[in-house]
């Protein structure tokens, strides 16, 4: 004998369930705003600071190809025939070295005094002051543009393919706003309590610059370079950007090394950041 089946009503809270959460989905929308806002205010700012940096100067723009420009001659034609004569390639070689030195150089330097400059900013109106920093590298992203045809001109003339290296630079580029940026935002939490912090890096960086091999190789030198180097993480990454750019040659573990090494940075500049912003903020 069948027994009747009875039906029953799902109720509300089931249905509440299986239906999409529309709290979810606000959360999400407001988090994607939350973003588009950040970005848009970073790329405005950079914007505004690559406006104003060159504008009552003559040669406006051009100014990021000239320093590199008149470095990589007066590099060249110093130490041609004695580093050079070695190193194959050496134009490119040398002006992918030039070029990758200044930009984190000017980002370390720049950074220390982003928050102490707009102090009155961050005081009068809730400013997310984390933008100053993302503004920063934005307009290292956009200074690149002129400086990737002078590279470009530089591989022409080594007889490298410009093609494969203007794909390939925004992979180097990426890692140097990777390795710089967690360095940046310690620099300009620092550079609140000591004033004369961008002046101290701006020396350590040409100390720096001539232990670094930007235009010699390394096995061309003593021990005492060598070990120097071993600590050095411009020295990984100009290697890495070489044998990528000059030679077409990925090299995996020391990609794997500078990825570990910005994670440890930023995981660094994020502890710091989240626990002394506000003291910072009450300071200046």
């Amino acid at each position: 004998m069948l027994k009747n089946r009875t039906t029953t009503k799902p109720s509300a809270r089931t249905l509440n369930s299986l239906s999409p959460k529309k709290g979810a989905s606000t959360s999400s929308k407001a988090s994607r705003s939350a973003i588009h806002h950040f970005l848009s205010i970073s790329i405005s700012l950079a914007y505004y600071d690559l406006k104003v940096r060159h504008t009552n100067t003559a040669l406006g723009s051009l100014w990021y190809i000239l320093s590199p420009l008149v470095t990589f001659f007066v590099l060249f034609f110093a130490f041609k025939d004695s580093f050079g004569s070695s190193i194959p390639q050496y134009p490119l070689y040398l002006v992918i070295g030039i070029v990758i030195f200044n930009t984190v150089q000017e980002l370390l330097t720049d950074s220390a005094k982003k928050i102490f400059e707009n102090r009155f900013l961050l005081k009068s109106i809730n400013f997310p002051a984390s933008t100053l920093i993302l503004a920063l590298c934005v307009r290292v992203i956009f200074s690149q543009i002129p400086i990737l045809f002078l590279v470009i001109l530089v591989a022409v003339f080594s007889s490298v393919s410009w093609l494969s290296l203007a794909l390939l630079y925004p992979l180097v580029l990426l890692m140097v706003l990777l390795l710089s940026l967690g360095a940046s935002v310690v620099c300009s939490i620092l550079g609140v309590y000591i004033a004369d912090l961008g002046n101290a890096i701006a020396f350590s960086m040409r100390l720096l610059w001539l232990a670094t091999p930007l235009f010699y190789n390394l096995d061309q030198k003593s021990g005492f370079l060598k070990m120097i180097n071993f600590f050095n993480p411009f020295y990984y990454l100009l290697h890495f950007s070489r044998e990528l750019l000059v030679f077409q040659r990925f090299s995996g573990p020391q990609f794997l090394l500078l990825v570990l090494l910005s994670g440890a940075t930023f995981a660094l500049s994020i502890f710091i950041w989240k626990h002394y912003y506000q003291k910072v903020v009450e300071r200046i």
